[in-house]
């Protein structure tokens, strides 16, 4: 799920109507960058129209976040629309839901919220597809009330990595077990998500991050370095890290 929204500092702050020519862009990250841009601007009869003939184009991610740009705009009139496409039969359209949630929570849409339940609900389901997408929109949430779930998805090894992600969002310590047991798992994107997600926790052991510094994956061994020297240790390990050819 690359729902991560990162702003350009260096950029200068691009106007309405410039979003609104970027939103029917040649390119699709354009159009996508645009339609998550307009859910920070003055709501307008012009910005929804866009924004919904946006919600119908080819592209998922430029689909989503126009979608949920009109959650974060107008979430009494299209958040019940999505939070009805998470009992779909459709396993595509309650994923897309699912990240259209978590997008406009990203954006500042305090409504969608609402819908943890919801989304706790469409996660009781065996689907990677829509395991992966809900997870991910838990941890955009900012609801710690959902890790137990999360947690219990990762014991099981349902959708480890993103669960592991989540919960290194949400950064409630009841999930440190968890996460220090998937340390030890034989996925090396689980094994180095969970690295990651141990570092937005206090009083981890640091023993153990140090321990994974011998792993066989340089992505592991690089995301322990990076974690202790988070914490303030020797940045030894994190120089010979990176001088480490994958």
């Amino acid at each position: 799920i690359d729902g991560e929204l990162v702003d350009d500092p260096d950029q200068e702050p691009r106007t309405r109507d410039e979003l609104l020519l970027d939103l029917v862009a040649a390119a699709p990250s354009v159009r996508a960058a645009a339609a998550a841009a307009l859910a920070g601007v003055a709501p307008s009869a012009a910005t929804t129209k866009a924004l919904r003939k946006a919600g119908g184009d080819p592209m998922p991610a430029v689909r989503e976040a126009a979608l949920a740009a009109l959650v974060r705009l107008s979430p009494d009139e299209l958040l019940p629309e999505i939070v009805k496409s998470l009992r779909s039969e459709d396993a595509r359209v309650v994923a897309g839901a699912a990240v259209v949630l978590g997008r406009a929570a990203l954006l500042g849409a305090r409504q969608a919220h609402a819908a943890v339940p919801n989304l706790v609900e469409a996660f009781q389901t065996d689907d990677v597809e829509i395991g992966r997408a809900v997870a991910w929109a838990l941890g955009c949430m900012g609801d710690r009330a959902v890790v137990p779930w999360l947690v219990a998805a990762l014991e099981q090894g349902f959708v480890q990595q993103t669960a592991a992600q989540a919960l290194g969002r949400l950064a409630d310590a009841r999930a440190q077990p968890a996460l220090l047991s998937a340390l030890a798992d034989d996925d090396e994107l689980v094994r180095a998500s969970a690295a990651r997600a141990l570092s937005r926790l206090h009083d981890v052991p640091l023993l153990r991050l140090e321990a994974m510094l011998h792993d066989p994956s340089p992505r592991v061994r690089l995301c322990a370095a990076l974690v202790l020297y988070e914490r303030g240790e020797d940045d030894g390990p994190l120089a010979r890290a990176l001088d480490e050819q994958p």
